[in-house]
């Protein structure tokens, strides 16, 4: 093979610089590249071969699919127009300014409908989702109490019930109930995270970062799709400050740097948080508890 050219899968591969073949070591990143997600496109493929062509051994491994790049400009695209038209409404009044003249009144119209239905139903979802944080604590605390749906329900109207008052009569606590929700987050975020770490059993740095399993029954492809809901729905706030632009001082650029920064330290604390979980594994966990 003449020097700055490899063969890779059956197809000759120009390179930017000599590549020194070595036998053992592509036997070692063929076992490394596991089958499974090579074939779904996930990593491993592409990647090596672009390495390959720039004469260079691929070191690392990543998992960056065109619905998280879709998400990531979803959220730089909303920043550009929150600099443009900062505006207490949202998407419904982006699409009105923006969209052509003569389709403005339909457009606003289908997006303001779909924005109203799906707070309607984040509302539900979100009230939903702390009466079962209640209901989790208190079957740690009580092990032998079974929570029923109707207690449930009662818990989630309570909720409401609150949720109502501080919008209401107690608006004027907002700002503070914010910033102790905001010191809660990052504090919760460390007084999780350090127990664990310091306390629990650990998988090894192996099985965290290079093996996979896929145990959910369905192939990596519509897995890999019904999750990105869970991730979907825990950035749906990035719009917030939005709401609030015609109060903010120099709202054009401080919305958009709100918006951008906070995506990208939650994405941050997320991949921390996941890298704990799979890093605590329930297995080693019944092993010996934490």
């Amino acid at each position: 093979m003449a020097e700055g050219s490899l063969t890779h899968r059956g197809h000759d591969v120009e390179t930017k610089a000599p590549y020194q073949h070595n036998d053992a070591e592509e036997s070692k990143e063929s076992r490394e590249l596991e089958p499974g997600l090579d074939e779904h496109g996930i990593w491993g493929g592409q990647d090596y071969h672009d390495m390959m062509r720039l004469g260079k051994k691929q070191e690392f491994k990543r998992n960056f699919s065109l619905i998280s790049a879709l998400g990531f400009v979803s959220d730089l695209h909303g920043n550009e127009m929150a600099s443009m038209a900062p505006t207490s409404g949202g998407q419904y009044h982006w699409v009105s300014e923006f969209a052509p003249p003569q389709y403005q009144k339909a457009l606003s119209y289908a997006s303001g409908w779909m924005s109203t239905l799906g707070w309607i139903a984040s509302v539900a979802s979100s009230v939903y989702v702390c009466g079962t944080q209640i209901q989790a604590m208190v079957n740690v605390l009580q092990p032998d109490q079974v929570m029923t749906s109707w207690q449930l329900t009662l818990i989630m109207f309570a909720i409401i019930a609150i949720t109502i008052v501080f919008n209401t009569v107690g608006a004027k606590y907002l700002p503070m109930l914010e910033t102790l929700s905001l010191i809660g987050h990052i504090a919760g975020f460390f007084v999780v995270l350090i127990p664990l770490w310091v306390m629990c059993p650990k998988n090894s740095a192996h099985d965290v970062f290079v093996h996979f399993e896929a145990n959910g029954g369905w192939s990596l492809g519509p897995a890999y799709l019904v999750s990105q809901v869970t991730i979907i729905y825990c950035n749906l706030g990035s719009d917030s400050v939005v709401h609030i632009s015609e109060e903010v001082e120099d709202a054009s650029l401080t919305v958009p740097r709100c918006m951008f920064w906070s995506f990208v330290y939650n994405v941050l604390l997320g991949i921390i948080m996941l890298i704990t979980m799979v890093r605590i594994h329930p297995r080693r966990l019944e092993e010996d508890t934490c």
